[in-house]
């Protein structure tokens, strides 16, 4: 299995995170009762691969006419894959199909300067900011009449995703994203960093000069081609692969749209006045707080680093597992708690996943020291749950395959003084986006009750406290 993941690209990563995540991001509970457990996926089905999809749609959305594959069926559940630089929709051709057998409407959109999508009018600013392309994924749910999406993405996709996660979380029911945080400033652009980190961003230097900019104008492709290379130097990709990707760069804004998105980044190249409210937002690092899944391949160009962050629904916290994100020996950690509410179904799924987990125990004898474990119920380990049911008192333990321990402890009911639904803010900006997010909740709200609401008041703080809690929001 792992000769396997070694192979895996930072475009094929992705595909492999919303495959194990899509039940998680989806209708699915984090861990689902034994018998609702889903089938494995048969040798044949994991195998089988599209080269294309079938065909394309479009539809007017904002400032663009958006071409898009879309795949699944109809009512399902809504999920937009979002691709990156120098890349297209054609990154997901593998695990789109999955995705809408699991009962997912999986729409993939070209960005703007990418394949068939185009503006609408000539007179539009090419413009390629960050925000500018999340307001396009924005626009283009409204087009579809999408209220919520799961929202997937690498590279431009994942920094895409992130914003609309971060500045519009109303509209993002769960996020996957390739390398985690990607939301940046201009002001943090200006930040020199370590010349070996430095030289990673060469063609951002590149595209500075207008040499960088003649010189891919000429040879885009054979730029896309070396870019594959040096950033997934494992993936041995042919060319008919690359060519079905290459032709989407022939869009003519593509290289106005790249070459404005890496200027802009360098504080070299000016915005649009019409998204500085939301990039001033942006600056300040607003956190997200939809339930999140980041991941980071393992072939990626350039670093020895991975990592994966699980954002659980409602919270405040992330896990976060990786290869050199800390100088602890791997295996050393002991003693990591895994809160859950039904212990049984946990340690079902995880067995059902090939983890080998303990039985259930509780301690006795209030006895808290022990040889196997200083931070739990020592070697008193009595076999099976806490026969009060008391929350707090049943746990089960596995390992994680670096070795690290981890227990499982069932909580179903709170000590006192735990507020249900706390709600706190990081920032000033933070508060003032999540007023606006109730703001426009609760006009859409007084529009369908056709009329204005006098304790709007009430209203907002219902919507701002579910909001950070995970829980519906109100109508």
């Amino acid at each position: 299995m792992q000769q396997e993941v070694n192979k895996l690209s930072r475009r094929r990563m992705l595909g492999v995170g919303l495959s194990a995540g899509a039940a998680l991001l989806g209708e699915l509970p984090l861990f689902a009762k034994e018998n609702e457990m889903p089938p494995a996926p048969s040798p044949s089905a994991a195998a089988a691969q599209s080269t294309t999809f079938d065909s394309l749609k479009e539809i007017d959305a904002g400032l663009l006419r958006v071409s898009y594959a879309e795949v699944g069926p109809s009512n399902g559940k809504p999920l937009l894959l979002l691709h990156g630089w120098p890349y297209d929709i054609h990154s997901f051709v593998d695990v789109a199909p999955r995705l809408a057998a699991e009962g997912y409407r999986v729409i993939v959109p070209y960005l703007r300067g990418y394949g068939s999508t185009w503006f609408l009018s000539a007179e539009t600013v090419r413009n390629g900011q960050p925000s500018a392309l999340a307001s396009d994924i924005v626009a283009l749910m409204d087009a579809l009449h999408l209220d919520k999406a799961v929202l997937a993405g690498f590279d431009w996709g994942a920094r895409t995703a992130d914003i609309v996660a971060a500045l519009w979380p109303e509209r993002c029911k769960a996020l996957v994203s390739v390398s985690g945080y990607l939301i940046g400033s201009q002001e943090a652009g200006k930040m020199p960093l370590p010349p070996k980190a430095e030289l990673e961003w060469w063609y951002q230097f590149y595209f500075a000069t207008e040499r960088g900019r003649a010189g891919y104008e000429r040879y885009r492709k054979e730029f896309a081609n070396l870019i594959w290379k040096l950033a997934s130097p494992k993936w041995n990709f042919d060319d008919q692969t690359f060519d079905r990707s290459a032709a989407s760069f022939d869009n003519p804004d593509h290289v106005a749209i790249v070459i404005h998105n890496y200027r802009w980044r360098l504080g070299l190249a000016e915005g649009e006045k019409k998204y500085d409210d939301f990039e001033k937002q942006l600056a300040q690092a607003p956190s997200i707080r939809v339930p999140t899944i980041t991941l980071e391949g393992d072939a990626n160009g350039g670093n020895d680093y991975r990592v994966i962050q699980f954002t659980p629904p409602g919270s405040g916290c992330s896990i976060i597992f990786g290869k050199n994100v800390t100088a602890a020996a791997p295996g050393s950690a002991k003693g990591l708690y895994l809160i859950v509410a039904d212990l049984a179904a946990a340690r079902s799924e995880l067995l059902f996943r090939g983890v080998a987990v303990s039985e259930i125990f509780h301690g006795g004898a209030d006895n808290y020291i022990g040889s196997d474990e200083p931070y739990l119920f020592g070697s008193n380990r009595v076999p099976g749950p806490d026969p009060a049911q008391s929350s707090y008192r049943s746990f089960a333990s596995f390992q994680d395959p670096d070795g690290n321990e981890w227990l499982f402890q069932e909580i179903t009911t709170r000590l006192p003084g735990r507020v249900a639904g706390d709600t706190s803010y990081a920032s000033t900006t933070d508060l003032v986006s999540a007023l606006r997010r109730a703001a426009a909740a609760h006009g859409k709200h007084e529009e369908r009750t056709g009329q204005a609401d006098a304790n709007w008041y009430d209203w907002y703080a219902l919507y701002m406290v579910r909001e950070q809690s995970g829980e519906p929001l109100p109508e």
